[in-house]
Formats: C-alpha cells, structure tokens, sequence
C-alpha cells in the first residue's frame, strides 16, 4: 500500500509540472481510465489558467482494479470514492456508450 501511494505521489507531481510547463490551452481532453491521479491534477492545472477540464469517459478506473484486488478492497473504495468525486469537477463530459452517460448521470450526478 505504501509503494502504490509513493507511486500515485510521483506520477501526481510528474504529470503537474508537465501540465504547467505546457502553453496554456483553452481546453484539456483527459481520458479516463487511467483517472488516478490525473483527474485531480488536470483539474487543479485547468483551474489555475482558466482552461476547460474535458474528461473522456471510457470505463472506471476502480472497476478495473477491483479485477486484481477485488470490488471490496481499500484501495478499490478510495479510487470509486476518488473518481466520483472529482469527476463532478469537469467541465465537460464524453461518453463512449449512452449506457456509460446514464450511468454517470444517474449514479454519479455527472452530466
């Protein structure tokens, strides 16, 4: 658990200072999975210049952790918890599949 949060920090500060050393754009089209932790610090990146955070939803990132770990496991909670979270603070949203878009909006509040 420790060496997956020391990763989850590195990449976290690799990808914010690749973010900021980037011209500023007017939009950043994130896709997701991988969401950890790009969602938060694209967000953050895109809040700091005023730029719209688009995510491109193809699927979970928890559920795909959940294969090796298990639906029930901490770390399958807190990327669930994560994803949901800071998914709402996207400007924008796309979808692969309608039933993908139901599902973000009737489940996560997410349009």
């Amino acid at each position: 658990m420790v060496s997956y949060v020391t990763k989850v920090i590195l990449q976290s500060l690799q990808l914010l200072l690749v973010l900021l050393k980037t011209d500023v754009q007017s939009h950043i089209l994130m896709q997701n999975p991988p969401g950890l932790p790009s969602i938060v610090v694209t967000w953050l990146v895109c809040g700091l210049r005023g730029t719209r955070f688009i995510i491109d939803w193809h699927n979970y990132g928890y559920t795909i952790m959940a294969l090796s770990h298990g639906p029930d496991h901490l770390i399958v909670r807190l990327a669930q918890w994560y994803e949901q979270l800071f998914g709402r603070f996207s400007s924008h949203n796309l979808c692969v599949t309608n039933s993908m878009k139901e599902d973000l909006q009737n489940n996560w509040n997410i349009k």
